[in-house]
């Protein structure tokens, strides 16, 4: 994400777990909005909050890291605590009731698993959710 700043648009970083001292006086120079996942548990995640911040127009980057590894264990760098399917679900929903345009999605960080598709299977439903949140006839609404 760091390159991305770079080239000038606004980031907001939802779920991070861990970083690094470099990267985190960083996000404090320069006044990035981050929503870590260590300051919420549960179902307490700010969405509007977090909706209210990226504005009208994103391009979603979805770091399957994100997730709790008890739900996406093929990922590169798995991290306890991580986000739910519900939440990611209740995210999607608060950008885009928001009104937030969906300008394009990419999803990184896969890894799957030999002898296993659980992790295939989460990003591939994951991704066809967001679809249908943004652009199905009847906006999914579960």
């Amino acid at each position: 994400m760091r390159r991305v700043y770079e080239l000038g648009p606004d980031l907001v970083s939802v779920g991070i777990r861990s970083l690094e001292r470099e990267e985190a006086d960083f996000i404090e120079a320069e006044k990035i909005k981050v929503f870590p996942g260590w300051n919420f548990s549960g179902e307490d995640y700010p969405w509007t909050e977090v909706a209210a911040a990226v504005g009208e127009r994103v391009y979603l980057t979805i770091d399957l890291d994100v997730f709790d590894p008890s739900e996406v264990p093929g990922v590169g760098t798995p991290e306890p605590g991580g986000l739910r399917w519900r939440q990611a679900l209740d995210l999607f929903r608060a950008l885009r009731d928001a009104g937030t345009t969906l300008a394009g999605a990419d999803l990184v960080e896969l890894c799957p698993r030999e002898g296993s598709i659980i992790s295939e299977f989460y990003a591939a439903r994951l991704l066809y959710k967001l679809i249908g949140y943004f652009f199905g006839p009847e906006k999914e609404i579960s």
